[in-house]
């Protein structure tokens, strides 16, 4: 996927396409995850949100129940308590992919684009065409209200912007959301100059091709209430679960500074057929489980957020590859001085056909219990 610079929203947005408002707050170990996940995660990641009955809309709900299918978009919203205020930070726009009811809790798929957060004046006009938001976020009382709901048309004063400097924004605006210090710091996933995450598939699978290699840069940045850093806050931590690819970087981003970027690269080892598999990305803090914080044995890794990327080792290359091998087969298994017995090449022909299925789909058998 592309980079979309910075557009309004509703360039962006089709003349008949509707507009979902979806609220997350801190309240929970659960949104804390889907937060920092809204902010750090690269565009075209595809993030499930849940939803319990009560806080749905009944327009949104009935509508997902009778499967009046639309094309959707999002926009993702952090609110909490602050100052015995409840404050609204729009903070990333996405695509819906799809929206689905299990019992009495309501899923909804949201592909992430552009970030949204563009101060203060952006909220209220959306808040002006929302119906029952929440209120009561202090969690000293039942919170009521929708969190998730369908507004009457796109918002006209949303900025749409996928560039560092509106993640900063976004950054700055969960910070200020974030007032006791559930998450220390924030990290975002950046294509670079390859634009690595432009490799994005309607799938949702970031693919490598075979022999080839991914790079991307991670940035960090602290919360503004987290006071001298003399120890780490914590770590990024990448972990790929495909057996062709693997880090060539080291695998961990330590938050040691208040601002920060690294570089990543991943490589992916020559295959004759794609191999599936996920690159974990995990957000761990350090908790001291003694005053001695200067040893690393005494700090407890406490995990904040996790997010499986699904990825792909190769995607024409190991086609290629099969096909030339197969081609190498039947060259070798040919008689020339009998090229024209339909023998010959029947068996020559039959000999690549199969070297071509066993490398390129392999032998898959199955196992019973």
């Amino acid at each position: 996927m592309s980079r979309v610079g910075r557009l309004p929203w509703t360039s962006l947005v089709g003349a008949h396409e509707r507009t979902i408002l979806a609220i997350t707050t801190l309240s929970h170990r659960r949104f804390i995850d889907d937060a920092v996940q809204v902010v750090g995660l690269p565009v075209g990641s595809r993030l499930l949100l849940r939803y319990r009955r009560r806080y749905v809309s009944a327009d949104l709900w009935a509508a997902v129940t009778e499967e009046h299918l639309a094309s959707w978009n999002a926009l993702v919203v952090l609110a909490a308590d602050v100052d015995g205020l409840d404050r609204f930070e729009p903070l990333r726009t996405g695509k819906v992919g799809k929206m689905a009811i299990s019992g009495e809790i309501l899923t909804i798929e949201v592909s992430l684009a552009g970030y949204a957060a563009e101060g203060d004046y952006v909220w209220p006009g959306i808040a002006q065409a929302a119906k029952n938001l929440p209120i009561a976020l202090s969690g000293d009382s039942a919170v009521t209200g929708h969190f998730l709901q369908e507004l009457p048309s796109c918002p006209t004063n949303v900025i749409v912007d996928d560039s560092v400097d509106a993640w900063e924004r976004a950054a700055d605006a969960f910070f200020a959301l974030d007032i006791k210090g559930y998450v220390p710091f924030l990290f975002m996933m950046e294509g670079g100059s390859e634009k690595a995450f432009g490799r994005y598939k309607k799938t949702g699978e970031l693919v490598v091709e075979s022999g080839g290699r991914l790079r991307w840069s991670v940035h960090t940045k602290c919360s503004p209430r987290t006071k001298g850093i003399k120890n780490p806050l914590g770590e990024v931590i990448f972990d790929v679960s495909c057996p062709p690819m693997r880090m060539v970087t080291s695998r961990r981003i330590r938050a040691d500074s208040r601002r920060d970027v690294r570089q990543m690269r991943l490589a992916s080892d020559a295959v004759f057929r794609t191999v599936p598999g996920h690159l974990s990305v995990r957000l761990i803090t350090f908790e001291a489980s003694s005053a001695d914080v200067e040893n690393a044995s005494a700090r407890n890794p406490v995990t904040l957020a996790r997010y499986d990327v699904p990825v792909r080792a190769g995607y024409i290359l190991p086609t290629i590859a099969s096909l030339a091998a197969a081609i190498a087969t039947v060259a070798a298994m040919l008689d020339r001085a009998n090229w024209q017995d339909w023998a010959n090449l029947l068996v020559a022909g039959g000999a690549g056909l199969l070297v071509f299925l066993s490398l390129r789909y392999g032998f898959r058998g199955g196992s019973g219990s």
